[in-house]
């Protein structure tokens, strides 16, 4: 087995790039778990070109597929000691999942109070490309974000919110405002009657973010947050306009991004654009901080090797990272094309 070779070959399928590294890095995730929906993920490479490298592994004879499992043979097991391709270790904290926190260690009854308001949140629509974090770790970013000193006695501005980060920080008591900008009209009457009745100080607006931020939104603000389209213009966008609606240097913004739908290639060409282009500073990125529930949509056009047989995943597999951002200075960055915001070829979507 060449992983350079087998590398170009999938880059050229998957149409982005697929290093020998990413191919590698795979291989040791899947001998340490066979479950693809559990060694994908640890792989950090998309899925579509996780799945593809898996397909190819299996025309080779190399592994065996059944159910979600992707096993090694005893052709495969010989070709991975040739290459000396061990199991991927798996030193994380099993108490914090290799976050760094505890969420319900944070201000457990207020926690408690937000898991049941988010159990009667709208349902995620597929047209909007919304998936839920888990309760818990939307708890989770809150509490590093508290942690971070960056909700006490300030005001959050909140871009898109299926999530309902927005109600979990504004039921910390911490923030002096929060408001919401979604394009869901359901998620905005549902974050309002809650801030109604919780008595929190919190809003929700309807609004498209492809248009430029209201004059009383545009620099008032002291923190954003966003969980933006994982296309390359949707994360500009939505990140654009966070840092747009920041208050001035040293103000902080926090978004989620994959792996999954993210190749390195996509990633530096969003960190050069932050650096550059909207002037901020990258001051924490943490792996595989957040998860998602399942939806069926989530895969539903995927259907080349090996997802054509693959049985779904059982439990929560997608996850993305969490990072922080702080503005140095007042400078924004240009127009985003905003055409196409949600998918493009590394999305989970067969192109």
């Amino acid at each position: 087995m060449d992983l350079q070779e087998l590398a170009d070959d999938v880059s050229e399928y998957v149409g982005f790039p697929v290093t020998a590294a990413d191919v590698r890095r795979l291989c040791a995730a899947l001998a340490a778990d066979p479950d693809f929906w559990s060694f994908a993920p640890r792989a950090r490479m998309p899925l579509r070109a996780a799945g593809s490298v898996v397909a190819r592994l299996e025309a080779a004879g190399l592994v065996s597929l059944e159910g979600t499992q992707a096993r090694l043979t005893a052709a495969g097991r010989t070709a991975f000691e040739d290459l000396g391709i061990g199991p991927l270790p798996a030193p994380e904290c099993e108490a914090c999942r290799g976050t760094g926190v505890l969420p319900d260690r944070f201000l457990p009854d207020r926690a408690v109070r937000f898991y049941t308001i988010a159990a009667s949140r709208p349902a995620p629509a597929a047209e909007y490309d919304q998936v839920h974090l888990l309760p818990e770790d939307v708890w989770r970013r809150v509490a590093f974000m508290a942690g971070r000193g960056d909700l006490s006695g300030l005001d959050l501005l909140v871009l898109g919110d299926d999530d309902l980060l927005s109600v979990a920080a504004a039921l910390t008591g911490l923030p002096r405002r929060v408001v919401v900008l979604e394009l869901d009209r359901r998620l905005v009457d549902f974050i309002n009657t809650v801030a109604r009745e919780e008595g929190l100080p919190l809003t929700a607006e309807q609004a498209d973010l492809r248009d430029p931020l209201p004059l009383e939104i545009a620099g008032r603000f002291d923190t954003f947050h966003t969980d933006p389209p994982e296309a390359l213009s949707g994360l500009l966008l939505f990140i654009g306009r966070g840092i747009a609606g920041l208050k001035g240097p040293g103000s902080a913004g926090y978004f989620g991004i994959t792996h999954l739908e993210g190749s390195v290639s996509k990633w530096y060409r969003l960190e050069r654009a932050l650096l550059e282009e909207y002037r901020v500073a990258v001051t924490d990125i943490l792996p595989a901080f957040s998860r998602y529930q399942t939806w069926d949509y989530l895969l539903a056009d995927l259907h080349r090797p090996p997802f054509d047989r693959l049985a779904r995943p059982r439990g929560s597999w997608y996850n993305s990272d969490f990072v922080r951002i702080e503005q140095i200075s007042d400078r924004f960055g240009p127009e985003v094309d905003a055409t196409d915001i949600y998918f493009d070829t590394e999305g989970l979507v067969d192109t």
